[in-house]
């Protein structure tokens, strides 16, 4: 009850207006494949894999299908077990070829496991790159879709626009459940009693 709620909303209208514009600024000046917290992620992944230390081979013999199917061993241990890793033979929309890999990494995750990364440094897929293995929610052209460019969001009325608007009485600011509540212990009538005070209720009555 201590804040106007017409104010407040009315700030946050204005706060998440100017938010939106500064975002779809940054979108549109922005010229790299990936976003910057993608481009972050990809540098974090990628360093310090050493193709070298894998067992790589790639299994291309379904040629209908839309994978790209590779088995990929961790050398130079008796506990790692070979894993499965695929890739897209063609980018998608947005320029990613993200599959996956059977030790679950990717669909955890989101980015691509230590078993994609020493495929992809390997060189032993023609067109893939670090990039494009990216999973296209980290795309450029993925973000450029939740900022339209035929879309402008603004807050342009005040408190004078909202005077001038008819009063509907039937909208309320809160229930009367978000009130405070008094304070102190509430009265015997008003209070619910626990199941342990109905049960001496009842006992003392059927003694």
């Amino acid at each position: 009850t201590a804040v106007d709620v017409v104010s407040s909303t009315m700030l946050l209208l204005k706060l998440s207006a100017a938010r939106y514009s500064a975002q779809k600024e940054k979108v549109m000046s922005w010229d790299y494949a990936l976003t910057p917290h993608g481009t972050k992620l990809r540098d974090g992944a990628f360093e310090g894999i050493n193709f070298r230390h894998y067992g790589i081979f790639v299994d291309n013999n379904d040629e209908n299908s839309n994978r790209l199917l590779v088995r990929v061993t961790r050398l130079g241990g008796e506990h790692h077990a070979e894993r499965r890793c695929w890739f897209l033979k063609e980018e998608d929309d947005d320029g990613s070829v993200f599959g996956g890999c059977s030790c679950g990494v990717p669909n955890t995750d989101g980015i691509p496991c230590h078993h994609m990364i020493a495929v992809v440094k390997s060189g032993r897929i023609e067109g893939l790159t670090p990039t494009n293995a990216m999973p296209f929610w980290w795309t450029t052209e993925c973000w450029k879709r939740q900022y339209p460019e035929d879309v402008e969001v603004t807050c342009n009325f005040d408190l004078t626009t909202l005077r001038r608007t008819p009063e509907d009485r039937s909208l309320r600011y809160c229930p009367p459940y978000t009130g405070p509540s008094k304070a102190g212990r509430p009265k015997n009538k008003k209070r619910m009693k626990s199941p342990v005070e109905g049960t001496k209720k009842r006992r003392r009555s059927q003694d």
